[in-house]
């Protein structure tokens, strides 16, 4: 009987030492605001990565194409390497090319092959790390036409 009368006590003198410790430590009061400073930055910089990474596969995309458009005008019997740069640059209007910077294609057209190469700068949404540049190129066997 003597236990169940010192348990009051002993949760009594539980409670004031857990007391005594949320004092010590300050408690949890404005955990959420830190929190939020610390993380917003962080999610707001993972959404504009998100956005640059789509920015920079959309812009790839279009340089290939262009460079394949450009190649398959290249490869005709007859064309020239300007009429393979001249349909690269024409693939490329259909684009708002304002946000690329340091446009350049390039076409080479020999005896056997043609190969257009389409340079750029990625855009930036912002400006804190320099991206690497666009680089592609596209090659394909001149058509030939020959006897039966």
């Amino acid at each position: 009987m003597t236990s169940r009368a010192r348990t009051p006590q002993r949760l009594d003198c539980a409670r004031r030492a857990v007391g005594a410790r949320r004092g010590l430590l300050g408690g949890d009061g404005g955990a959420i605001s830190l929190e939020t400073t610390i993380l917003a930055p962080i999610m707001i910089g993972l959404v504009f990565a998100c956005v640059q990474a789509g920015m920079m596969y959309h812009w790839r995309n279009v340089a290939t194409s262009a460079a394949q458009f450009g190649v398959e005008s290249g490869r005709v019997d007859g064309a020239t390497a300007d009429d393979a740069q001249a349909a690269t640059t024409t693939y490329l209007s259909r684009f708002d090319q304002s946000e690329l910077e340091g446009l350049d294609v390039d076409a080479d057209r020999s005896a056997d092959t043609v190969t257009v190469r389409v340079r750029a700068q990625y855009p930036q949404i912002v400006p804190i790390l320099p991206l690497p540049g666009i680089d592609v190129h596209a090659s394909s066997p001149v058509e030939r036409v020959t006897a039966p």
